[in-house]
């Protein structure tokens, strides 16, 4: 049976004891791609945050016919309508990407419990990027978003390899 060039190589992690357990590489990439996830998550959603209302204001004239501009009051309602809800997303966003950090951190001690509350909120929040990033989003946030949307299962089968289930059970059996 041959190994994985990813299996040996492992990181030392001090314990309680006087022991050392090695953190495998597959878990420290897993887990920097996690929370590269939600720093590109939270990066976008800032931009919505930052850019949303000329966004917004953008499409909504995109949509309008050409003498929309006889009826500004409506054009301004649409716009902040459209706005408030760039906005909704975006705070959802914020929420999603903070959870992945704090999963991410509890996912540190490969914890089966740990990890998969992390895979649902990776998953949660990819699909949430890839709402966002086919509506109404400002082009300078779309490529992050993408970019979260597609490192996202990169860090869910980083999660699930074996060694890091060798790496849980030679930290419980400790």
């Amino acid at each position: 049976m041959t190994s994985l060039p990813f299996e040996s190589a492992a990181v030392d992690v001090p314990t309680t004891g006087s022991a050392t357990t090695s953190r495998p590489r597959v878990l420290v990439a897993a887990l920097a791609a996690s929370a590269t996830v939600a720093v590109l998550t939270l990066l976008s959603q800032v931009l919505v945050l930052a850019g949303g209302q000329d966004g917004a204001r953008d499409a909504v004239l995109a949509e309008l016919p050409a003498d929309a501009s006889a009826f500004p009051d409506l054009v301004e309602t649409a716009v902040a309508q459209a706005y408030d809800t760039l906005q909704a997303r975006a705070w959802t966003g914020i929420v999603a990407a903070v959870l992945v950090l704090l999963l991410t951190a509890a996912a540190m001690r490969a914890g089966r419990v740990a990890r998969v509350a992390l895979v649902v909120m990776l998953a949660v929040s990819a699909l949430l990027m890839l709402r966002s990033v086919t509506d109404v989003f400002p082009s300078g946030s779309q490529a992050l978003g993408v970019a979260a949307a597609l490192l996202t299962p990169v860090a869910v089968v980083l999660l699930f390899l074996p060694p890091v289930g060798r790496y849980r059970a030679a930290r419980h059996r400790s």
